[in-house]
Order: C-alpha cells, then sequence, then structure tokens
C-alpha cells in the first residue's frame, strides 16, 4: 500500500490550533528561499560592479556590505524556519500523544486482557 498525502489529513485537528505559527513557519520558508536565491545575485553585481574595470573603492565596498546583509537575512530566515517547524513538530507531537494516551485510559480493564500487545511465538496462540 503506498502512503498518500490524503493519509496525513488525520493531522488537521492538531495542527488547526497553531495556524499563526504554521503561517509563520511558511513566511519564514518563502523569505529564506527568497534570500537564497538573492545570495547569488548579490555575489554576481560583487562580482561584476565591483571588480570590474574602473570601478572605486565605495562600489566595491558597498557591493560587499549587500552581499553580507543578505548573508546575514539568510542566516536569520533560516534560524527562524528552523526553530517555528521544530516548535510545532514537537508540540504536535506531543497533542498527539496525549490525545492516545487518553484514549488508551479510557480503555476497560478487559480490552488489556484480551489485546495482545506483542506478537505470541507460542505455540497454540
Amino acid at each position: 500500500m503506498t502512503p498518500t498525502p490524503q493519509s496525513l489529513s488525520g493531522l488537521w485537528p492538531f495542527i488547526r490550533p497553531y495556524r499563526v505559527q504554521v503561517a509563520c513557519a511558511g513566511l519564514f520558508l518563502v523569505l529564506a528561499a527568497g534570500t537564497t536565491l538573492a545570495f547569488p545575485w548579490a555575489l554576481r553585481t560583487l562580482i561584476d560592479q565591483g571588480l570590474g574595470e574602473g570601478a572605486s573603492a565605495d562600489v566595491l565596498a558597498t557591493k560587499f556590505v549587500e552581499l553580507f546583509l543578505v548573508a546575514v537575512a539568510l542566516a536569520i530566515f533560516s534560524a527562524a524556519r528552523f526553530y517555528t517547524v521544530s516548535w510545532l513538530g514537537e508540540r504536535i507531537t506531543v497533542d498527539v500523544k496525549n490525545k492516545v494516551y487518553a484514549h488508551v485510559l479510557q480503555q476497560s480493564p478487559t480490552f488489556f486482557e484480551t489485546t495482545q500487545s506483542a506478537p505470541c511465538f507460542k505455540v497454540g496462540c
């Protein structure tokens, strides 16, 4: 049986309370992707305009500062994305565990007597 994205639909009730955090994680993902794309552009302008013939030291310094700012933005957005996604994963995992444990605790003692928790390797099981 091949897993499908629809099999994850059962997680929606656990994700729904964290809509703002999911939106922030998505925003940080887009910003990190954008700065990742901007980095080669900033490097290209540094090389083309800062190291070209007739370029002054001021132009080189300006282009280097631009490249550095793009690198700093990339670091900040990537760290924020990693933090929000990790935070979400931990919270959602805790919520799922609590729901499962609450369900298990509601079972009758008969359920635990008749349900095997491990496969039986004895003859006649």
